[in-house]
């Protein structure tokens, strides 16, 4: 192993003693000016709850799909269409692949066949056009209980369309 002499222990642990205390300092000033930055950083599963008083507002993912010509819809999250992929890094996934519209219109003919076979796949039957929703709850609590106030459709992107 390592053979660490005293000096250099005592120089790690002032080290440590010195940036435990600055670092919890800087993300006690990032918190105050926005929110906590270490659960998106670190834990990149966690999602933002916006807290303002007993309000909640809570940010929702899915992925729409139409079953049929009179454009009805089923959704699916994240969760359900990828579900191969490893709950922990499925945010981090869905940011770096939906997040931008730029990246989905980037998407070949090979990646947009996928989502038609993942939608008849999950639906059972033939998948049309298929979406990628961002959707902003807000949520109250009264008498012990959360209930929705509105929701908002903050990006609506189509992700695949059907051949016509």
């Amino acid at each position: 192993m390592f053979n660490l002499s005293n000096k250099t222990v005592k120089r790690l642990f002032i080290f440590v003693l010195i940036y435990l205390p600055l670092q919890y300092a800087v993300v006690g000033i990032v918190g105050l000016k926005s929110s906590e930055p270490w659960p998106a950083f670190v834990f990149p599963g966690f999602k933002s709850v916006y807290v303002y008083g007993d309000s909640y507002q809570l940010n929702d993912f899915v992925l729409a799909v139409e079953i049929n010509d009179n454009r009805l819809m089923r959704e699916f999250t994240p969760r359900q269409f990828f579900y191969e992929i490893p709950n922990s890094q499925l945010a981090g996934f869905v940011r770096t692949n939906l997040e931008s519209a730029v990246d989905i219109r980037a998407f070949d003919s090979s990646t947009r066949k996928w989502f038609h076979e993942r939608g008849n796949e999950l639906l059972g039957t033939p998948a049309r056009n298929i979406y990628y929703v961002h959707r902003r709850r807000h949520m109250t609590r009264i008498d012990g209980r959360l209930k929705t106030d509105s929701v908002k459709v903050v990006k609506r992107v189509r992700i695949a369309e059907v051949a016509d």
